[in-house]
């Protein structure tokens, strides 16, 4: 009887123990997922996408990780991994050639976009994960 007490006893802490150990949450970083689409929607490979604490940011001192560029994919898509909570200004630009309007001509052209948005560090278990919209537009 005191061999199976002791035993009950020793699997009741390791259960206990593991509890603890699986179920602490940890510090996750924000990850920011911009899309950049024109006003048709359509999504718009090779934008040039600057994510940083500006102008809007309350008391922020900028610095390399929280002021990260990137190029949007054939989705439209940038990721930019941050280490802490913040404010970010974002700032996009397409640069695209066309034809003129006799079609003889090809021509220079860009679409911007800004967009303010807000991401945190959390204590979770999951992904910590900011999908962001960005529409670009003359």
């Amino acid at each position: 009887m005191k061999l199976f007490s002791n035993l009950l006893l020793l699997m009741m802490g390791a259960f206990f123990l593991a509890g603890i150990t699986y179920s602490c949450k940890k510090e996750v970083s924000p990850r920011l997922i911009i899309t950049v689409k024109d006003t048709s929607g359509k999504a718009l490979k090779g934008a040039k996408v600057h994510a940083y604490k500006g102008a809007t940011a309350n008391n922020g001192t900028p610095n390399k990780e929280m002021d990260q560029k990137g190029t949007t994919d054939g989705n439209g898509e940038v990721t930019f991994d941050f280490k802490y909570s913040a404010v970010l200004d974002v700032d996009v630009i397409y640069n695209f050639s066309r034809f003129d309007s006799t079609s003889m001509l090809t021509v220079q052209d860009s679409l911007i976009g800004k967009r303010v948005v807000k991401i945190e560090s959390k204590r979770q278990r999951g992904d910590n994960v900011y999908r962001e919209e960005v529409v670009a537009e003359k």
